[in-house]
């Protein structure tokens, strides 16, 4: 989780913190998620570029001036940007693919739902208790319906 942490004076979501840092340095394969992408002076794109996969919140307008052409007031560099994106969708999927998650699982591979026996008997339970519910929702109706004159004229002298 990147975020606005600092080493020294240098913020961590800089290129030399992501790139060569944690992956080159450290040999990380997984992925960069931060959720200050958004916050004022954070730049969507510039993250991209700098490592960030995950981008976790909204982003600001300063974000789509890489991806726009220089005659639409962008900077012009959307192919590097395009890049970029690549790189990080391909260390998402790199990381999924071998998570715990996907571990042997083959395409020929059949997925079948178990319910393990302690789902069952809780579920049994469930039952059970809402039945002994309803019924003593119903012994307490007939109870009142039955001495309602005792229960609704108590206090009252005859």
């Amino acid at each position: 989780m990147g975020g606005l942490n600092s080493i020294g004076m240098l913020g961590t979501g800089v290129q030399g913190f992501f790139n060569t840092v944690l992956r080159d340095e450290f040999g990380m394969t997984g992925i960069v998620v931060t959720d200050t992408t958004s916050a004022m002076g954070a730049n969507f794109a510039l993250s991209v570029f700098y490592g960030n996969d995950l981008p976790d919140g909204g982003v600001n307008d300063d974000a789509f001036d890489f991806a726009r052409p220089v005659s639409e007031g962008g900077t012009g560099e959307y192919g590097n940007f395009a890049q970029a994106m690549r790189e990080s969708a391909h260390r998402i999927l790199y990381t999924v693919v071998h998570s715990n998650a996907m571990n042997g699982i083959a395409a020929s591979d059949k997925v079948y739902t178990v319910t393990p026996p302690w789902i069952k008997l809780l579920n049994g339970a469930e039952i059970a208790i809402g039945i002994l519910f309803g019924i003593s929702v119903v012994a307490f109706g007939a109870s009142l319906f039955l001495n309602r004159k005792e229960f609704f004229c108590r206090g009252k002298q005859k």
